[in-house]
């Protein structure tokens, strides 16, 4: 049940405000970083969400 509220909140805050890095939806679900990788992981094995730079020359990766 905690699983379906974090990945529902995970997905929530990606559709409102877009491409975020794993940090700050790690704040947003207020979780530590390797439990909402776990869940990005998940979502991302069902074709829910997917992982990328926002640009060509971003340095970092964002969760979309």
């Amino acid at each position: 049940m905690a699983d379906e509220r974090t990945s529902y909140a995970l997905l929530s805050s990606l559709r409102a405000d877009g491409p975020q890095r794993l940090s700050t939806l790690a704040e947003v679900v207020r979780l530590d970083r390797s439990t909402v990788s776990r869940q990005l992981a998940a979502l991302e094995q069902r074709g829910l969400v997917g992982a990328g730079r926002t640009t060509p020359t971003a340095a970092r990766t964002c969760w979309r």
